[in-house]
């Protein structure tokens, strides 16, 4: 009798620990954490009515963005992209990798979305960094677990100016960003929502629906805009 007791009460342990461990990966916080970015490339230099349109939060954030690659962009190409954004008392800097499909890979990850296109992206940002040394060795190691990255080859192109609003979209949280990479180069563009990936299908033809109803012009080509500075400097052809 005392044998079954055992056995039975390390049965009920045993169910227990399972149920509590299927039960964490099932939870709503875990389908939560899979979010996407929405984000589209617009191609008009007048952004003050879609800003009054969005009834953004107080005056538009103000920042530097410096981008990184080689004369050859051989490293966007491939799905890695550097970045550096200083403001008044701070400089952050960013390496983020990119996949077709998702995986199990250090720093934030999410699914990403120009047009049709989803790409899984994970980023390693790092604060108080240098222009002089952007990156730290964490953020090295990062990036050279998918290639080995030439260093020394990585330009700087930029600074530019960047402003950021925030506000809402055919009821969406969203972001709007411009940058202004000098004469010669459009501004930089790009509207973003961040949702739930089952909700993804939706938000995205409600907000373009929303768009194309205020009349905002959308880019030809639908991707970052790291691809069109490159583009309109004639160092990324298709």
């Amino acid at each position: 009798m005392n044998l079954f007791f055992r056995f039975s009460r390390g049965v009920d342990v045993l169910a227990m620990v399972l149920g509590l461990a299927l039960g964490l990966f099932s939870s709503d916080s875990w389908g939560a954490e899979v979010r996407i970015d929405l984000q589209w490339a617009i191609c008009q230099a007048n952004v003050e009515s879609l800003v009054s349109h969005l009834g953004g939060e107080g005056p538009a954030k103000q920042s530097q963005v410096t981008y990184f690659e080689t004369e050859s962009i051989d490293y966007l190409r491939r799905g890695i992209s550097f970045n550096l954004k200083s403001k008044k008392d701070s400089i952050e800097t960013s390496v983020k990798v990119r996949f077709s499909s998702a995986r199990d890979f250090d720093g934030d990850c999410e699914w990403d979305r120009y047009g049709q296109k989803e790409r899984y992206s994970c980023d390693f940002s790092e604060k108080d960094r240098s222009a002089d040394s952007p990156w730290s060795k964490k953020q090295i190691a990062f990036a050279e677990k998918v290639e080995k990255i030439d260093w020394k080859r990585l330009k700087a192109f930029g600074p530019y100016p960047s402003k950021a609003w925030k506000g809402e979209l055919a009821g969406y949280r969203v972001s709007l960003d411009r940058v202004d990479a000098g004469s010669g180069v459009s501004p930089l563009i790009e509207l973003s929502a961040k949702v739930d990936y089952s909700e993804r299908e939706r938000a995205y033809s409600e907000i373009s629906a929303e768009l194309v109803a205020q009349k905002v012009k959308l880019c030809e080509h639908q991707e970052s805009k790291a691809f069109r500075l490159f583009r309109a400097l004639g160092l990324w052809v298709d």
